[in-house]
């Protein structure tokens, strides 16, 4: 969807801005390095949504990783970050683990602990579906 890829965009645009590591949007053909979808419930032989607080997972497929969110919460102003959740998941995908920082955007919570997480696109979506990025 497209709130969803817009928040993709904008959280690897800021791991980007180090010029470290620079994301971009797999094309048509492409083989993406890491694929974003929405999940519900048991999935995929990963842990559960809904049994802990976790809104997002991370994790490998292949040679390539997948990141995990919980289609079955609020998203935007009335729930969870979907930006600093991708900018969150990206840490991952990077290696970073958690920070005990609660300011920081590896922090457990940081969707709903990190400053930017006023930034919200807005979007309370629910529905089913992948993005690559």
């Amino acid at each position: 969807d497209r709130e969803l890829l817009a928040a993709v965009e904008a959280a690897a645009a800021v791991w980007s801005e180090n010029e470290l590591v620079q994301f971009r949007v797999a094309q048509e053909g492409d083989v993406a390095s890491v694929t974003f979808s929405w999940e519900r419930g048991q999935h995929a032989g990963c842990a559960p949504f809904g049994i802990d607080g976790s809104i997002a997972h991370t994790g490998p497929m292949g040679d390539a990783m997948f990141v995990h969110l919980d289609a079955g919460r609020a998203w935007g102003e009335d729930g969870d970050s979907m930006f600093v959740a991708a900018l969150h998941e990206l840490g991952h995908v990077l290696g970073l683990g958690h920070s005990m920082d609660a300011d920081s955007v590896m922090a457990r919570d940081a969707t709903r602990s990190f400053p930017a997480a006023s930034r919200s696109n807005g979007s309370r979506t629910t529905n089913s579906g992948s993005r690559s990025a």
